[in-house]
């Protein structure tokens, strides 16, 4: 408030006057988002947000369903001006198009709660919105600022896995090392994310190679894997759970060496933010259920002869298997195996009975397979006898006696020939100083037809 004296000396008159002078503020506070490259005290580097935490549950009671949790924003840096400094700070949360006032905190920056992530949300797993800064001053002046952020789940999904799964070795390959393929979705049993639905790759934990200097050690993911014969047997596999399609995020790591197969495969790299992954641990319990099969030759008859003439003496004589003409055994399985072959003779003197070769087949993980061939040997009695004809013989003393001959049998491989004979001595004969008439006799105890 002005008071004015207006003095005219020469009338010797006065006036006074009020005049009201009012200093106004029109003029907001000064501040930046705290992504303002001028505001040098403040430290932000990006305006990429995580959350923390999510809610305990959603308004449905379904755990599995929630998106959403909660986000500190950090403040602005607000100068005030030359009249006034802040009075105070309302931080808002809108949505990115700016259109809808969603949150509002008394404060200058500070805790959003239960932000939702969009439910259409890219792979980039991210929600966009605007986070505006109002500060006033004394004089109700009003300045404000904008921040554009992305709320980043960083929510890892549970990971809930079989702890045993089996797997049977099919039976792609009749000639042995058959395989298997293992989903890596089959080992999960009920994992989930806070935010949507979860992918799965696994690995075998066994060595392929890489180093503790790599990303991930000594794991590279697949979307499946393949076991085969030579891996039978408890092997362990961790199966990774994602909150978003891996293909897009996977890189190879620079060693094209580590194994898995020969080939790089997927693996995981340090340098990706886009997704959560949580793992766990199955024992797969890989297993050949096809049991061997072995088919043998069809069974043979062969005479007592034929078995002398041409299977036991030239093949005994050169140590070869004296009954491969008649075949071998067939063997297949699924897995590699072993085939063991014996061969027993069982004949009696007359050359009846049978040889019967075995094979047994075995795979190590299923009961052996065996299959038998019997070669039947039958007698053939076609056997003939030569009896020595008469002699006359001169005694003379102190000589041995003279040999008069026995008889030659025919044919007698397959025989059990009996010789004998009696004499009947005549002492008085013309002609002669004495007569012996010797009666031989051949029984042959195959088929006791005595011939004499």
């Amino acid at each position: 408030r002005r008071k004015w004296l207006c003095i005219d000396w020469c009338a010797g008159e006065e006036q006074e006057v009020i005049q009201l002078v009012k200093v106004l503020d029109e003029q907001g506070p000064d501040i930046a988002n705290p992504l303002d490259p001028s505001m040098l005290p403040m430290q932000v580097t990006a305006t990429h947000l995580d959350i923390p935490s999510y809610q305990a549950s959603a308004p449905s009671g379904d755990p599995h369903a929630v998106c959403s949790g909660h986000i500190q924003v950090p403040p602005a840096q607000g100068f005030g001006d030359n009249c006034s400094s802040i009075s105070g700070w309302v931080t808002e949360l809108w949505s990115a198009d700016g259109e809808t006032l969603l949150q509002t905190i008394d404060s200058n920056g500070g805790w959003f709660w239960d932000v939702e992530l969009h439910d259409n949300n890219p792979l980039t797993n991210g929600a966009d919105y605007i986070v505006r800064y109002r500060a006033f001053d004394a004089c109700g002046n009003e300045s404000s600022t904008d921040l554009p952020i992305t709320v980043y789940d960083k929510i890892p999904p549970v990971a809930v896995c079989d702890e045993i799964t089996e797997l049977a070795i099919n039976n792609s390959n009749a000639n042995g090392g058959s395989c298997a393929t293992l989903f890596a979705e089959d080992l999960d049993d009920g994992s989930y994310d806070n935010c949507g639905e979860v992918y799965f790759l696994a690995a075998k934990m066994t060595g392929n190679g890489a180093s503790f200097s790599q990303d991930i050690y000594n794991r590279c993911y697949y979307p499946s894997l393949e076991f085969c014969c030579d891996e039978v047997g408890e092997q362990q596999v961790i199966l990774l759970v994602l909150d978003g399609d891996p293909s897009p995020f996977f890189t190879s790591l620079n060693s094209p060496s580590l194994g898995c197969n020969g080939t790089p495969g997927l693996f995981l790299t340090q340098g990706w933010d886009n997704l959560n992954f949580n793992t766990c641990m199955v024992t797969v319990q890989v297993t050949d259920k096809i049991p061997p099969v072995v088919v043998c030759p069809p069974n043979k008859s062969i005479s007592c002869d034929e078995y002398w003439d041409t299977y036991e003496v030239p093949y005994n004589l050169i140590g070869c298997d004296a009954f491969a003409d008649f075949g071998s055994a067939t063997a297949y399985d699924n897995c590699d195996f072993t085939m063991d072959y014996s061969c027993a003779v069982n004949l009696d003197q007359c050359g009846n009975g049978t040889i019967t070769r075995t094979w047994v087949v075995d795979d190590g993980a299923n009961a052996p397979a065996s299959c038998t061939q019997t070669i039947s040997v039958y007698h053939v009695s076609d056997w003939y006898a030569d009896f020595p004809a008469d002699v006359t013989a001169v005694c003379e003393p102190g000589q041995p006696a003279p040999d008069f001959g026995e008889p030659t049998i025919h044919n007698e491989t397959c025989e059990l020939i009996a010789i004998s004979y009696e004499d009947t001595y005549y002492p008085v004969v013309a002609d002669a100083c004495y007569k012996i008439v010797r009666t031989w006799t051949v029984l042959n105890w195959c088929d006791e037809d005595p011939f004499g």
